[in-house]
Formats: structure tokens, sequence, C-alpha cells
């Protein structure tokens, strides 16, 4: 039997507030994305986190963190997961990582490892010894300097001064980038624990490994590797260098292969090398030249994660260049590769188009971040079943195993989303199946009307009718500011597909 008026985490509590700061939820719709089987959450536990009444110090998730959730949110160790990595400084994020526990003191709750240290204090004179830390997580998995904790007892004692909190990022950023190699990326925040302040440097694991020491500053060695073992950092053993050196090789090695199968998917003849030393590009029909003065604005978009929106902005060419207007899905190689987004997998599907290639669009499910998107129909304009469905996933290189495994695994089950409740949006369900008008402008109009398409059967569904709508909150919402909209959108659509053309006897 399902706990009724069960308490919620305090980053679900983030992630309520999130969704209530929005103006886009009410509360009626935001019980549903955190009750499961043997939690059953009420409108009343969202009314007392509304009030204050409950919780009342949690702070609400970030945009990022709500859409990380918006998207997992029925599968909750992922989203839990997801929640932890958009943002490890949010306050619920510390506390759940750190294993903060309440009292008198508030107290940590794990020892010193190979991913936290603890000061008790911050002062800039001790510089050299927290860089050596902090370049010991980056060549490491990564890890946080916490600041107010008591070293042996682990007491939260919080800062006793505002140092930490008025430090310039700028000048500590500028002191490792003298005295390491590569960059060590990092970011810092002050935040409360419990009713202390706490100051945490968070520190990524670095891309490049080793980051090595360049100049000496004791306890600084120009040339150490420093590496971060169970409660302290020294320079690195053999062991864990051949370690390093070894991923090193291995991840090089994969960019060469994976360089080598895109030039055989796009053709030699179609292929170019950009020098981004002097913007030199080359290729078998000639070359060209990037204006140097561009070159350090240059940023390259990670496979899968275009966006129009979001993140650094990416090189635009303009003047005598001019795109190739093909249709969408065109082969553009032996292999017919083609570029797609999940805004495009999601046109494709909604507009019910006739892709010239739906094989390129099944591997594109490896590059997507969403997991949840249309499949069988692409499966089904291929005339292919699962099995082969699943070679082909299979044989694609990705730079996103996880998201690769989740779509084979959703292939060998036949999974599809989780449907919400027919009972919970009666209302909307009786005005869809009605053809009563909804105002896709209106978010919560919309939202009700994509949560009432979530829940038809196939029989309920009427195509000439549902497309059309899905087609018009595709079209005002998909990629806005309402990222709960977008996640929506990808689900109500992921169920259509399941409905209509997943073979039925995996139903």
């Amino acid at each position: 039997m399902a706990k009724r008026n069960a308490k919620l985490d305090d980053w679900e509590v983030s992630l309520v507030r999130a969704m209530l700061a929005t103006g886009r939820y009410r509360k009626q719709d935001i019980h549903p994305y955190f009750s499961r089987p043997g939690r059953a959450i009420n409108q009343a536990r969202i009314s007392q986190i509304a009030s204050g009444a409950i919780q009342g110090d949690v702070p609400a998730a970030t945009d990022a963190q709500l859409a990380a959730f918006l998207a997992n949110y029925d599968d909750p160790a992922v989203a839990r997961r997801k929640f932890l990595e958009e943002d490890p400084l949010h306050p619920s994020a510390a506390k759940m990582i750190l294993h903060a526990q309440d009292g008198t003191p508030p107290t940590i709750g794990i020892e010193e490892n190979d991913w936290t240290e603890f000061k008790e204090t911050f002062g800039w004179n001790s510089r050299a010894a927290y860089a050596r830390t902090i370049a010991g997580f980056a060549n490491n998995r990564g890890g946080y300097l916490v600041f107010g904790v008591h070293d042996e007892s682990k007491h939260i004692v919080g800062l006793s001064s505002d140092s930490f909190k008025r430090m310039d990022p700028a000048v500590i950023s500028q002191y490792l980038n003298q005295h390491f190699a590569p960059a060590i990326r990092w970011q810092m925040e002050t935040v409360d624990i419990f009713g202390k302040p706490v100051g945490l440097i968070y520190v990524w694991q670095a891309e490049n490994r080793p980051v090595i020491c360049t100049q000496n500053h004791d306890p600084l060695k120009s040339a150490d590797i420093y590496y971060r073992y169970v409660g302290y950092s020294s320079r690195i053993n053999t062991a864990e260098l051949l370690t390093i050196l070894s991923e090193r090789d291995d991840r090089i090695e994969r960019k060469w292969m994976e360089t080598m199968r895109h030039i055989r998917h796009i053709g030699i003849d179609n292929t170019a090398v950009l020098d981004t030393s002097n913007g030199v590009v080359k290729g078998p029909g000639g070359s060209f030249v990037i204006d140097e003065a561009l070159l350090p604005k240059l940023k390259f978009i990670r496979e899968g994660h275009f966006s129009e929106d979001s993140g650094a902005p990416a090189l635009k060419l303009v003047g005598e260049v001019e795109p190739i207007r093909g249709s969408v899905g065109a082969e553009t190689g032996p292999m017919g590769r083609v570029p797609l987004s999940d805004r495009e997998l999601i046109a494709a599907f909604i507009e019910q188009r006739e892709v010239h290639n739906p094989k390129a669009y099944i591997r594109q499910l490896c590059h997507v971040q969403p997991k949840w998107m249309p499949l069988y129909y692409y499966m089904a304009s291929a005339k292919i079943g699962p099995e082969e469905a699943i070679a082909i996933l299979e044989e694609e290189p990705t730079s996103y195993p996880a998201r690769k495994t989740a779509q084979i695994d959703r292939l060998r089950v036949g999974q599809c989303p989780v449907k919400p409740s027919a009972q919970v949006h009666r209302k909307a369900r009786e005005r869809l199946l009605n053809k009563e008008p909804f105002d896709t402008s209106d978010p919560q109009d919309a939202k009700r009307l994509l949560v009432a398409i979530q829940t038809l059967s196939r029989d309920e569904i009427d195509r000439t009718h549902i497309f059309p709508l899905l087609r018009e909150c595709f079209d005002k919402h998909y990629g806005g500011e309402n990222s709960g909209l977008t996640g929506d959108i990808r689900h109500a659509a992921t169920q259509l597909d399941c409905e209509l053309w997943r073979p039925q006897e995996e139903s």
C-alpha cells in the first residue's frame, strides 16, 4: 500500500519550489511528478511546501536541474543523479553528497576520502596547499574542498569570516592557471547548511589528464603531478600515473577511430580539415580561410547538443556562403549520415514526414540527451524490427554510451514512458476525446492537452485531431522558456509512437 502524505527529500522539495516559481504549474499538476509505487504524494503536501510550512529553508532548484528532472522524472534514480550533476554546488545537492546531518552541532556524515577535503577556515595565504588539493582532485575523479567544517569531528562550524565569500574567483583562476596546465575546471559557492555558512570549491575531473605543476610555490614543485588519495593529496604514485597515461592513450585512439569512421561515412572526397592555429580549411575541393579574428571565438558543438537558445555561440558563415536547401534527412554521403537534433527527431514524427533515410534517425538516438523520443515510427519507415534496430544502435559510435544503452534496453523490453493517471487528468481527457478546444498558446492549457494525449490508448487516438494539436504545441513551446512543456511534448510524441507503431506482439 502506498504511504500517504509521504515526506519529500530536500532535492525534491527544491524541484517543487522551482516548478511553483515558473508560474506554469498548478499545485494539482505537480504531485503526480513525485508519486511512485509505495509513496503517494498528495496536493496537500505541495501546498505545505508552497507556504513554507515544511522544509522552508530549502531553496528552489536551478533551471537546468528542473529541466533535467522533467526529462527523467519517471526514473527516480536517474532524475536524482541528473539533479546532482547539473549543479553540484546547489545546497540540496551538497547536503546530499556530503551526507550532512542536522543536530547540535550539525555534522558531515562522511570521512575525508579521495573526493572530499575539509577545512575549518579559509585564508588566501594557504593558496598553494589548496591548489595542490584542487589539482589532485582534477587528476582523480574530481571532488569538494569544503571550508567551515572541523577536520576531525566533522562538525559543521561555519565560516567565521566573510573572506571566502568576498574572494574573487578570477584571482583563484589566475593563480591556478599560472601554476598548472592544462587549465582546471572548478567553481566556488557559499551555501547554507543547517544555518551554517559553508564554503565549497567543486573541481571537475580534468578532460586532459594529467594536470602538471608548471611553477614552484612551496609546497608546489614545478613538473610535479598531484593526485588525490583517500584523506590526502600528494605527488602521484607510479601505478596511478600509468593508469592515467593509459587512459589518455586509449582516449586519443578512440578519437582517431571515431574521426576515421566519420570520414568513412562522409566520404574522403567530402571531408575537409580545419587548422585552428591559422584558420585554414583544406579539402579535396579546395581551401578557404576563417578570419584569424574569429578563431578565439570559435566554439565546437558537442555532437547531439546543438541549441539555438543556450550554450556558447557557434560560428556563423555569412556573405557568399549559401546553404543547400535539401529535404531534411536526405543522404549526405554513401552511408546516409544526417545531422539531426532532438528537435528535428520530434518535428519529423509530428509531421509524419516520409524521411529519406529513417535508419539515420534511429542512429541519432545515440547522440541526443533525452531518452524518450519517437523510435518505432522510424523503424516502421525503415521496415525493420527491434533486433535490426538494436544492431544499428550497437554499431553506432557515440559520446553518450549510457544513452545508447538506454535506447537499446527500451527496444529489448518494448519500454515506453509511464502513462499519467487517466483518473487524475479525467477532465482534460474528456475535453480531448470530445474534441473540445484547447488554448495551446496558454502554457497551462497546453500542458493539460499534452498530459491528456499521454493517457490515450491506441483505439482512442484520432490522428487527424491529435497530431495538428501536438504540432501547435511544438511550434509554440518546444525549446522555449518553459522546459517542462518541452519534456511534455517529447513524452506525448513518444506515447503516440508507442501506441501507434510499436509492434503489437511487444504490447
